[in-house]
């Protein structure tokens, strides 16, 4: 088994299952962080179409071993928080022929709150996460 050379959805699910072997954990993170900060699956205006142009809600899976996944685990529902001046450039990008896509931080409104402690609220409101460190959204 080449961890190299798998997909990145394979390789976190290898990473769930692997508790009872901790080398090849290790070894799958060390491939994980690599691989997260190439990661530009998704971008800041993706997050801005979804949620405030299409007025959605999103379920946000983090990468194992990202901060975002240190700090609020695996998945959370969130609506993205934007200041009046982010609004207008994340419209302008969107508008933009051929649009603009940058990458950068969310920051979040978590929806359903059950799982997360007052601070990781906080935390998601106040810097959020980054998006190379989001691995799918539903």
């Amino acid at each position: 088994m080449d961890i190299l050379q798998m997909e990145l959805g394979a390789l976190i699910n290898l990473w769930e299952c692997s508790d009872h072997n901790l080398i090849l954990k290790k070894g799958i993170e060390i491939e994980l962080q690599k691989r997260i900060h190439r990661n530009s699956k998704f971008c800041r205006e993706y997050f801005f179409l979804n949620c405030k142009l299409q007025n959605h809600s999103m379920n946000v899976s983090f990468i194992p071993s990202s901060e975002a996944y240190k700090n609020f685990g695996p998945n959370l529902t969130m609506d993205i928080i934007l200041s009046e001046e982010e609004m207008q450039e994340q419209f302008n990008n969107y508008r933009a022929i051929p649009p603009i896509q940058t990458t950068g931080f969310i920051r979040a409104k978590i929806i359903i709150k059950d799982n997360f402690s007052a601070v990781q609220i906080n935390m998601a409101a106040d810097s959020g996460f980054h998006t190379r460190d989001v691995f799918e959204t539903f």
